[in-house]
C-alpha cells in the first residue's frame, strides 16, 4: 500500500508579515498630530523652566551681596552688566577709605570696580587691612544669564515698558554710579542705600515691540530690594491689565506684583 505524503503549506502569521502601507500611514499621522499637540506647549514649559531659574539666580546673588556687606563690613554693590548679561556683585572696599591727603574726605573709588588700588595710595581706615583683599575691591558673585545673546531662548535685562531689552527700564530706583548706572548698594548694617530691583524677561522682539497695556505673550520679571532698612528681596511679576481685569482689578493699572490670591484667582499668570 502506497502511502501519499503530502506537505503542508503553512500560512504565515500576523506577527510574521509587519505592517501594511495603510497601517503605517496611520501611526505616522498619529504621530505627527501628537507632536503639533506636544511640542510647542514642551517648548514653553522648558522656556519657563530657565526663567524661573533666572529669577532664583539673580535673587540668590543680590542676597549674597547683602550678606557679604554684612560679614565684611563693607559696601557690596550689585549691577546689571548689560554687555556681558550678566549680574555683577563686587565688595566695594576702597570706598571706605578716601585718597590720601584729601580734604574733606575724597571717596573717588566709590560703587566702581577697582581691584588695583594699592594701600600706599590710601589712608587705610581701622579694620581695612584685615580685610582678605587688603584695602582693594573684590569680586563677591558673578551670575550670566542664561543664554547670554538676542535668541528667543535667552533670558536678558529688559523691563515690560521697553520695547526691546537693555533700555531704561531693565532697572527701577536704585543707586546711579559714577558711569549713569543703577546698582543696588548694601551697606554693612544690612539695609540697601536705595531701594530698586532689577527685571528680566526672555526672548527676541517681536514685530512690532511690546506693549506694557497688550501684550500678554511675554513673561516679564523683578527682583526688588525693599525696605531700605532690612533689604527684603522680594521677586515680582508683570500682570497686563487683561489679567487684572480677568480677576476682577479691571481699575488697577499694568504693574509687577507679587504672588497673591484674589477672590480665589492669582494675580500671576505664564504667557
Amino acid at each position: 500500500m502506497k502511502i501519499l505524503r503530502t506537505r503542508a503549506r503553512l500560512r504565515p502569521s500576523r506577527a510574521d508579515t509587519g505592517f501594511n502601507l495603510l497601517e503605517l500611514m496611520v501611526v505616522m499621522a498619529i504621530i505627527m498630530i501628537l507632536a503639533v499637540l506636544v511640542i510647542p506647549e514642551f517648548r514653553h514649559l522648558l522656556r519657563r523652566f530657565k526663567l524661573d531659574g533666572a529669577v532664583q539666580g539673580v535673587a540668590q546673588v543680590v542676597a549674597q551681596a547683602r550678606a557679604e556687606a554684612i560679614r565684611r563690613g563693607v559696601p557690596v554693590v550689585v549691577r546689571a552688566d548689560l554687555g556681558q548679561n550678566a549680574l555683577v556683585a563686587f565688595a566695594d572696599v576702597n570706598a571706605t577709605v578716601p585718597k590720601k591727603g584729601s580734604s574733606p574726605p575724597d571717596y573717588v573709588h566709590a560703587l566702581l570696580f577697582d581691584p588695583n588700588t594699592e594701600i600706599p595710595d590710601m589712608d587705610p581706615s581701622p579694620g581695612v587691612a584685615e580685610l582678605p583683599h587688603g584695602a582693594t575691591d573684590y569680586q563677591v558673585a558673578f551670575y550670566p544669564l542664561p543664554g547670554g545673546n538676542l535668541s528667543e531662548n535667552a533670558v536678558l535685562f529688559w523691563g515690560a515698558e521697553d520695547d526691546a531689552p537693555g533700555l531704561a527700564n531693565v532697572t527701577t530706583g536704585l543707586t546711579t554710579d559714577p558711569g549713569a548706572n543703577q546698582v543696588a548698594v548694601f551697606l554693612a548694617n544690612g539695609s540697601v542705600r536705595d531701594v530698586g530691583g532689577f527685571r528680566i524677561s526672555m526672548g527676541a522682539p517681536r514685530d512690532g515691540g511690546v506693549s506694557p497695556d497688550t501684550d500678554e505673550f511675554r513673561n516679564f520679571f523683578e527682583i526688588s530690594i525693599e525696605p531700605q532698612a532690612t533689604a527684603k528681596v522680594n521677586v515680582r511679576k508683570w500682570v497686563p491689565k487683561q489679567h487684572l481685569t480677568r480677576i476682577g482689578l479691571g481699575a488697577a493699572d499694568s504693574a509687577y506684583l507679587e504672588k497673591f490670591k484674589y477672590e480665589g484667582k492669582w494675580t500671576w499668570s505664564w504667557y
